[in-house]
């Protein structure tokens, strides 16, 4: 025993990085079940259903931060690329803000339709009107020395947020 806190007192960084660790991993593991229960109080649990098996499961985290950037914002375009439970997290504010007068429209570009339509089947009737959603091929290409993704095809529109969550 007394080796031990004698090789802790010699060098403490791993003991301190394996009590970071665990603390960030609880805190995290508290704000996904707070983030998730946000979600079910709201009744809004049951749009984030998986439909497709490799599908990744929905980041709570990441939906709730969506919602509440959408909400507070109030935007009335939205560019996203990539399709998936971002889409109905944002959907679902767009919705909100509808009711206290503010009208916003959804706006998604995806390189594979078979994500779009994985994504389509799971959005109830009533947040249908505030979407559009544009297949549109990606290329990659190297600009000014960076390695980006080139649509070929993307709606007119003039965003006010725009969410890359795609190629």
């Amino acid at each position: 025993m007394i080796q031990k806190i004698l090789r802790l007192l010699k060098n403490p960084e791993p003991y301190i990085e394996n009590l970071q660790s665990r603390y960030t991993r609880k805190k995290k593991k508290v704000l996904l079940s707070r983030a998730e229960s946000f979600f079910i109080e709201k009744g809004y649990i049951k749009y984030f259903s998986s439909g497709s098996k490799v599908e990744y499961k929905p980041d709570y985290l990441d939906l709730i931060n969506l919602f509440k950037i959408t909400k507070a914002r109030k935007p009335k375009v939205i560019l996203e690329f990539g399709v998936g439970f971002s889409t109905i997290a944002m959907l679902l504010a767009l919705n909100e803000n509808s009711r206290t007068g503010v009208n916003g429209k959804l706006y998604v570009v995806d390189a594979e339709k078979g994500w779009i339509e994985n994504t389509k089947k799971k959005i109830p009737k009533f947040l249908k009107n505030y979407v559009s959603f544009n297949h549109s091929q990606a290329r990659i290409n190297i600009l000014n020395g960076q390695i980006v993704s080139l649509f070929d095809q993307f709606p007119d529109i003039s965003p006010d947020i725009i969410f890359l969550d795609g190629p």
